[in-house]
C-alpha cells in the first residue's frame, strides 16, 4: 500500500491498485483505507522548507507531530506491527563542535522549527512504543540527495551548473550526505529485521 498527496505522486513505475491519496497530514487525517491491512508503515512525509518559518509554527505543529503521532496512532489501532519514522539529523543541532560524531545516546539539541518539531514528534512516538505492541524505529538522516533533490541539495547543484567557484578548499565545515539509495536500503533492512541487534 502506498499513500501520497495526489495520484501523480502515490504512482510508481510499475504500481498497482493498493495506492491511496492522503490529500493533508494533520491530527484529523482518515488513515482508515490506507492503514486497511498494513502490517508495517514507513512515514517520511513533514512539512519542510516554509518560506517564512517564524510564521508557521502552527502548520509544522499540525503536521510534523500532530500528523506524525495521529498516524502512528491509527496504525497501532490498525493493527501494525512496526512503524519507521524518518526524522532529521537536526535533532541533533547543527554542528557537533569537535565532538565525537552524533550517536543514538545524545541529549537531543533541535534548533529552527523543523528540527524541533521532528523531535517532538520523536519523544511522542517513543511514548507511543511504551504504551502499545507496535515497533517503533527513529532514523535520522543527514541531507539526502538523489534524482529532483530539493532543498540545499538542489542549491548547491544550481551553483556547481552555474560554473561558479565554489571555496570549499577554505571553509573547515564537513557535512554528511545519504543518497536516496542508502536510505531506502537501509529501510528495507529495518522492515525485514525490526530488532537492531540483528
Amino acid at each position: 500500500m502506498r499513500a501520497g498527496r495526489s495520484a501523480a505522486r502515490c504512482a510508481a513505475p510499475g504500481g498497482t491498485d493498493d495506492e491511496v491519496v492522503i490529500e493533508t497530514i494533520g491530527p484529523d487525517t482518515d488513515w482508515t483505507s490506507a492503514l486497511e491491512g498494513v502490517d508495517a508503515v514507513v512515514h517520511l512525509a513533514a512539512r519542510v522548507h516554509h518560506k517564512h518559518e517564524e510564521h508557521a509554527v502552527q502548520l509544522y505543529r499540525n503536521v510534523n507531530i500532530a500528523g506524525t503521532l495521529h498516524l502512528a496512532r491509527s496504525a497501532a489501532t490498525a493493527g501494525a506491527r512496526q512503524f519507521i519514522f524518518v526524522s532529521t539529523v537536526l535533532v541533533h543541532g547543527r554542528s557537533n563542535d569537535g565532538r565525537a560524531p552524533f550517536s543514538e545516546q545524545d541529549i537531543l539539541t533541535p534548533r529552527g522549527l523543523y528540527g524541533m518539531s521532528k523531535a517532538a514528534a520523536e519523544a511522542g512516538l517513543r511514548t507511543l512504543a511504551r504504551d502499545s505492541d507496535m515497533k517503533v524505529s527513529v532514523i535520522r538522516p543527514p541531507l539526502v540527495y538523489g534524482a529532483g533533490a530539493r532543498g540545499n541539495f538542489a542549491l548547491l547543484t544550481r551553483a556547481v551548473h552555474l560554473g561558479l567557484p565554489l571555496p570549499f578548499g577554505s571553509i573547515r565545515n564537513h557535512r554528511a550526505f545519504l543518497s536516496a539509495q542508502n536510505l531506502s536500503s537501509f529501510i528495507a533492512r529495518r522492515l525485514a529485521h525490526p530488532d537492531p541487534r540483528q
